[in-house]
């Protein structure tokens, strides 16, 4: 049985460190739910939104292609238009401009366009 726990040394691999306090956090804290643009299936909350933030961001340069275009993100970039956003998290483009205002008052990301 795996006895990994909180008490634990860290574990090599692919993970974040996340901390407690953003359960009471009060733009990304649990228990915020939003309403789905789709009402058939489920959205993510403002926590999954976050944390699926965070999880994007590249640790170490990486290449995408962007509209045909090699793009080099750098380490805690991420390329994501609304969008696609709106679409991965199930909320509406107005939502998702609306979260994403609230983290860059907050100094929680920093948008920047992609020039083509």
């Amino acid at each position: 049985m795996d006895m990994r726990g909180h008490n634990q040394p860290p574990m090599t691999g692919n993970w974040i460190a996340v901390s407690r306090d953003v359960r009471d956090h009060p733009i990304v804290g649990f228990g915020q739910s939003v309403t789905p643009a789709d009402p058939s299936r489920g959205a993510y909350s403002r926590n999954e939104a976050w944390q699926d933030l965070v999880m994007e961001a590249k640790y170490k340069p990486f290449q995408v292609h962007n509209k045909g275009k090699a793009v080099t993100l750098q380490r805690g970039q991420l390329l994501g238009a609304r969008a696609w956003l709106s679409r991965r998290w199930n909320w509406s483009e107005k939502t998702v401009r609306i979260f994403i205002e609230k983290l860059e008052a907050e100094f929680m990301v920093m948008s920047e366009n992609v020039k083509n």
